[in-house]
């Protein structure tokens, strides 16, 4: 036995950080009914991840310890003892209760897997209580301490497709009868194995263990659904079936002599049926729980209600007598997009129905106050909108393209999927006056790969909407860059930047030709600022519109996030990756009078900036407005 010298300790990735002193948050109110999936239980502790019914937007990852409160962890996927452990980082684990993440040194073997068995999407390792079992048998203990690897340690030759707290189960990894073996191998005398049952190839799956029991799924051939089996450990040849079900299960449990399982539809990760069958063969289903696992005495499961909630139960039924394990909130709604005037914040999110909303607001002594929120208009989640002065454009609900002028009055500026033609909701638009920069493109076809068919959409062209005249004017090839105080930006054949009053038609080169070409360009009344990379790094450049004064490299530090850049007044807000976290990015601003940049909280997609705030969309998908000095 070896000890590896050295642990690596980290904090808690994806972990959000505090906001800045003086935000507000513009949205907020929990109105989405969360989707629960229970990924593991035991006595120490419930790992769970939470998301919202019916969308796409990542789940968070929890974790309740017995008799302490729940808390959000990193991406941890499974559940053994007092350990969470980590798919495709297999010498990654934690402690439960402790949110720092320990790494095994380089050189410790991973943890072995199922060879793609279990038709999970959450793939299946062999993990256990004391760490997990490599892939060629190595036996690695994990604790607070450090990481120790035994060898030789289990015996290899065969796939292991469960765990439990006192041992393994095995299958041939190449069978060469018409049945394979299901094999016990005890932690504590690997070589005292007991086959529990021989079955026909390729018909079992969705393994589960106890202390004293094991369970499993087999293909029911009268119905093409699922037999549910059951084994005692230790006893040779006691695996039998105790109770079908009409449909393919995903996972099986065991607690006690009883064995539960779960379903959910393919095609609809909402539409999920559960149960359980006792040793006797009594069978219990339940509507709407979505995932079924076990602590070894009892069934951890979720049910729907206000408020949802996992629960521990003997049997997966409504008649169960249960005990609530953890509520769960119904959550925030997803914000899809954020926009900052001078006096006005606009956000859109998904309450009910994706609708856009407004906000007055004023930065006083430091502090932000808001007005009343009030309706916009119902709109794609994601949809664009933009604002400067009392010019709002956005995409309503059907993609069509629409000014509300300083007036109030709303004009509909093009009307998208005509011959094919839409306004671009990936494109960035810009609004000035009665002028509307978006972009126009064409529809593609459904292209497929595997089944999969998605709208594609290309010839993105330039396009500036007048709403005075009531026409749209198709512009150059490069004329992709913004409009702000009745100008519009465009590059020439060099790449220069070229200002065009709209209103006379006069143009000045306000940027000359370099040899960096811009990654992205914003402008207002009194800066236009791009953004470009040289070999060594991003900076920023400006010209002051009102002075003509240019500056020149100011170098960022960081990796760019979205490679987004935003001016307003004397601020130029941009984002940079954070370590760990791919999803919620840094967002800065840059002062572009005193020529520094500060850290002002983080934003998962948008964010807008004025001269005296900043709008962003936080690690919990709420739309944030920031005071800025």
């Amino acid at each position: 036995m070896a000890a590896l010298a050295g642990l690596l300790v980290a904090g808690m990735a994806g972990a959000a950080t505090a906001d800045p002193v003086g935000t507000k948050k513009l949205n907020g109110v929990r109105s989405e009914q969360p989707r629960i999936r229970v990924i593991g239980a035991s006595t120490a502790g419930t790992l769970y991840q939470v998301s919202r019914v019916g969308d796409s937007t990542p789940a968070t990852t929890w974790v309740k310890p017995a008799g302490a409160p729940a808390y959000q962890t990193g991406f941890f996927s499974h559940l053994a003892g007092d350990k969470l452990y980590r798919e495709g980082a297999g010498t990654n684990y934690q402690l439960i209760g402790d949110t720092q993440t320990r790494t095994c040194p380089p050189g410790t073997p991973a943890a072995a897997d199922d060879g793609g068995i279990d038709p999970s999407d959450i793939a299946f390792l062999a993990v256990t209580p004391f760490g997990w079992i490599g892939r060629y048998g190595e036996r690695v203990d994990v604790s607070a301490s450090g990481c120790t690897v035994s060898t030789p340690g289990y015996p290899s030759g065969g796939l292991i497709v469960a765990t439990g707290p006192n041992g393994y189960l095995i299958t041939p990894e190449s069978p060469t009868g018409d049945t394979v073996a299901i094999t016990y191998v005890p932690y504590s005398a690997p070589a005292a194995q007991v086959v529990l049952a021989d079955v026909p190839r390729d018909s079992v799956w969705a393994f589960s263990l106890s202390a004293t029991h094991a369970g499993w799924a087999k293909f029911n051939g009268a119905n093409g659904g699922s037999a549910i089996w059951q084994a005692t450990l230790g006893s040779a040849g006691s695996g039998h079936a105790i109770g079908t079900v009409p449909d393919r299960v995903s996972r099986t449990a065991v607690a006690g002599t009883s064995v539960g399982w779960d379903i959910c539809s393919q095609s609809n990760a909402d539409n999920c049926t559960s149960g359980s069958v006792t040793a006797g063969g009594v069978a219990t289903t339940l509507a709407g729980t979505r995932t079924v696992t076990s602590n070894g005495s009892k069934f951890v499961y979720d049910v729907t209600g206000e408020p949802a909630s996992i629960v521990k139960a003997a049997a997966v039924s409504a008649a169960a007598v249960k005990t609530r394990v953890q509520a769960v909130q119904r959550l925030v709604p997803v914000t899809g997009s954020v926009a900052l005037g001078n006096d006005r914040v606009f956000y859109s999110d998904g309450r009910g129905k994706d609708t856009l909303y407004q906000r007055s607001y004023k930065v006083q002594d430091g502090a932000v106050k808001l007005g009343a929120e009030t309706t916009v208009a119902p709109v794609r989640r994601a949809t664009q909108v933009t604002v400067e002065g009392r010019s709002t454009a956005y995409l309503d609900a059907h993609g069509d393209l629409r000014l509300i002028s300083p007036n109030g009055s709303q004009s509909l500026a093009f009307v998208s999927n005509q011959e094919g033609l839409r306004a671009s909701p990936d494109y960035a638009m810009s609004v000035t006056g009665r002028w509307i920069r978006w972009t126009r493109e064409q529809y593609a076809g459904p292209p497929c790969e595997d089944g999969v068919c998605e709208d594609v959409y290309s010839d993105q062209t330039a396009m500036l909407y007048d709403q005075a005249t009531g026409t749209n004017t198709v512009l150059g090839e490069e004329d992709f860059l913004p409009v702000a105080d009745g100008k519009l930006y465009r590059y020439d054949d060099d790449l220069a930047i070229v200002q065009k009053d709209l209103a006379t038609g006069t143009e000045t080169v306000v940027r000359p030709a370099g040899s960096e070409s811009p990654l992205a360009v914003d402008a207002d009344s009194q800066y236009l600022v791009w953004l470009s990379y040289t070999g060594a790094g991003y900076r920023i450049g400006y010209r002051n519109l009102v002075t003509g004064v240019v500056t020149e490299g100011v170098e960022l530090g960081g990796e760019l996030g979205f490679g987004q850049l935003k001016v307003g007044g004397s601020k130029a807000a941009y984002t940079v990756q954070q370590p760990g976290d791919q999803q919620v990015r840094q967002v800065r601003v840059l002062d572009l009078v005193t020529g520094t940049s500060t850290a002002v909280g983080e934003t998962r997609s948008g964010f807008d900036v004025s001269g005296n705030a900043l709008a962003t969309i936080g690690a919990d998908w709420t739309a944030r407005i920031t005071p800025l000095g």
